[in-house]
């Protein structure tokens, strides 16, 4: 039974690792005005897009919390991430007061952090690809 129990964690670990679900963080706002614009999304492409972001920003950041996500199309055109199966998403989060990790300082503010989501096609589910600061 035990073996039962660590075979569906495992399984479980396996498929948060390779797609994005559903979940909204409470108290996010957001800023997609110009990313709905654009017309290369509809809205449920960007939910699908701003869930993956959030459920990824959840597992790697567990004592940040994240306020806003924003998106900017003159940034997106410039780092090649404006077609139908890329969005760069910015974000503003706090780290908390005991966090340690490499990239990130305790108690601070994270302004413009960058979120790369890519798709294969407009059928298939987003995944982050690569994060990185501003």
């Amino acid at each position: 039974m035990k073996k039962f129990f660590v075979l569906i964690g495992v399984i479980a670990v396996l498929f948060s690792l390779v797609a994005c679900g559903n979940g909204r963080a409470d108290n996010v706002t957001l800023d997609l005005d110009s990313l709905k614009e654009t017309g290369r999304f509809s809205d449920s492409e960007i939910d699908a897009a701003v869930d993956c972001m959030i459920n990824d920003f959840e597992e790697t950041n567990k004592m940040c919390e994240l306020t806003e996500i924003g998106y900017d199309d003159s940034q997106a055109q410039a780092e090649g991430f404006a077609d139908e199966n890329k969005i760069l998403f910015t974000s503003v989060f706090t780290v908390d007061n005991y966090y340690r990790a490499d990239g990130l300082t305790s108690g601070t503010t994270q302004v413009g952090f960058k979120w790369y989501l890519t798709r294969e096609s407009p059928e298939d589910g987003w995944v982050v690809e690569s994060v990185g600061q501003g």
